[in-house]
């Protein structure tokens, strides 16, 4: 573990010296229409943000803070941009495990941001999200306030519907609202409604309808969802150095430490908790590695002869993880991670015995030296840089794991890499 520690602090040394700068140049539009340019406060909203934090100029250390009652838009350059609404929010669950029995019409009265996910000249397309659920908005250029696009999953146990007792049903008002739209500007067709046909109550889904009803061409629509996708996938290749160490009989007996270098292999998936800022992220990875372990000693016990004990070892890990940007700059991120790795492990060459094959092996131990442990769980962090998000550079340390089931043969091992990782965007 002091090995991983030293190789990260000087992997990470030319970095730390940056302080995580989180503000962004931005501007804020208060009641009255006056615009005021400097700098937001961009943090991981995992929600649409109740208030934002501004400074006038990066070096400021004045801070303001504007809550949806006091300005009536923002927006972060390049990123992302919030409106001022005040009006009905929906408040009914469409979570599979906390459905309402009946149609849940209830909703509330609130002011809040709500998030601009696309200006046409027909249409404006908004999010909202809390802990309840995401909710969509649009509103056509002559309409003075957002609506809510109407989506509700309930159970139905009505008496009028026996045959559906039990059952959710799923109330698919938007596709309504917007195919009303899509007549009104004449822009029905069969490509029109396959959208509606096809379409799920997601970002994907909305935008697909609304960039056909606001003349949007399909690169426009393809750029804009690839930009914000909530994953990427990548793949990677490592050095793998294992040490593994003798204990308890084992070791008294002359058993000794050994360090192999070999290749590793990864491949997997990202899912981004903000696809615009990618700051924290959770991870699915496949772990392929390679391991060996040889030893030639002189058995300190009896018979007091010279020993070889070796085998090869291939390990497969599913490794889940979660990964944190300490520094997050568009093309430069510095990270840290933690996750497990469930591995299974598959041994072979195995060889025990005296190095001049005399004696037999019954004669030397009478314990198993082949009961070998094929499942570990093995506490993983890694440490590192992407680079022009596509290009990405770690160290990782693999907690010790048990070779050996016999209580005799006992070995830990330990693993680190250094490797670099490709990412599909």
């Amino acid at each position: 573990m002091k090995q991983f520690y030293t190789i990260s602090i000087l992997f990470l040394l030319p970095f730390f010296c940056f302080s995580q700068n989180t503000y962004k140049p931005g501007y804020v539009i208060t009641l009255k229409g006056d615009t005021i340019h400097g700098f937001i406060d961009y943090r991981e909203w995992g929600s649409n943000p109740n208030s934002i934090t501004f400074r006038a100029s990066i070096s400021d250390s004045k801070k303001r803070t504007f809550s949806p009652e006091e300005i009536s838009y923002f927006s972060v350059n390049d990123i992302e941009s919030y409106q001022s609404y005040t009006g009905k929010i929906s408040m009914d669950m469409i979570d599979p495990d906390r459905l309402s029995t009946g149609r849940d019409s209830s909703f509330k009265i609130a002011t809040v941001f709500l998030k601009v996910l696309q200006k046409g000249d027909r249409l404006t397309v908004y999010s909202f999200a809390d802990a309840v659920k995401t909710r969509f908005y649009i509103k056509e250029s002559s309409d003075a306030a957002p609506v809510e696009l109407v989506y509700k999953v309930y159970y139905n146990n009505s008496a009028l519907n026996a045959g559906d007792n039990g059952k959710s049903i799923e109330d698919n008002t938007y596709l309504k609202q917007l195919l009303s739209i899509g007549q009104k500007y004449n822009v029905w067709n069969d490509s029109f409604q396959w959208a509606i046909d096809h379409a799920n109550y997601s970002k994907g889904g909305i935008l697909n309808i609304t960039s056909r009803i606001n003349g949007l061409a399909k690169g426009f629509y393809d750029k804009q969802n690839r930009d914000q996708k909530d994953f990427d996938l990548f793949i990677g290749i490592a050095l793998n150095s294992t040490t593994t160490k003798p204990a308890a009989d084992y070791q008294r007996a002359g058993g000794g430490t050994y360090t192999s270098v070999l290749p590793a292999a990864s491949f997997g998936i990202n899912f981004f908790m903000n696809p615009t800022t990618r700051k924290l992220i959770f991870r699915g990875e496949i772990i392929i590695a390679e391991n060996q372990y040889k030893s030639n000693y002189v058995n300190k016990l009896e018979p007091y002869i010279p020993i070889k004990y070796s085998y090869n070892q291939l390990a497969v890990a599913f490794a889940p993880q979660a990964i944190y940007n300490i520094y997050n700059a568009d093309n430069l991120k510095v990270f840290l991670d933690f996750g497990v790795a469930l591995t299974l492990s598959k041994y072979s060459n195995e060889v025990y015995g005296s190095q001049d094959g005399k004696t037999p092996v019954n004669s030397i131990n009478t314990n198993n030296p082949s009961d070998f442990s094929t499942y570990s769980t093995i506490i993983l962090f890694k440490a590192g840089v992407q680079l022009n998000k596509k290009i990405g550079l770690f160290a990782a340390y693999q907690g010790a794991s048990s070779v050996s089931n016999d209580v005799y043969f006992q070995l830990n091992y330990t693993s680190i890499q250094l490797g670099v990782n490709y990412f599909f965007l």
